[in-house]
């Protein structure tokens, strides 16, 4: 959970993100979804699933390292995400190869990189 006043500040900067964390694996806030959520979301995003990761209550993980891929370098990234005009679903396709946070059983959210 984000410790006062980082909590209060938290969507204006994330450099200043202060957590603790239960377990010595992960923090319970991985930045990148939850930047991802404060500069993107609309309020109904923000409140199902902004909420809850900074009040401590889920977590979130974040996939982009691929494999076959020498580093986390975005530019590399080969999955696709693309909407299907039949059935307009968003469609994900591609192989990651450590999805950090993906283990923890409070997982709610998972954020995927991919190209367009």
């Amino acid at each position: 959970m984000l410790r006062s006043p980082a909590r209060e500040t938290c969507t204006d900067n994330f450099v200043n993100f202060l957590y603790t964390s239960p377990s010595h694996s992960s923090p319970p806030i991985p930045s990148i979804p939850t930047e991802v959520l404060a500069r993107y979301g609309n309020p109904a995003q923000q409140e199902k699933w902004l909420k809850p990761l900074l009040e401590g209550k889920t977590r979130s993980s974040f996939a982009m390292t691929e494999k076959g891929i020498a580093s986390s370098d975005a530019t590399n990234i080969r999955t696709s995400i693309k909407l299907d005009p039949k059935t307009d679903e968003i469609v994900i396709n591609g192989h990651k190869w450590w999805i950090s946070g993906a283990g923890d059983p409070r997982n709610a959210l998972h954020l995927v990189l991919g190209k367009s």
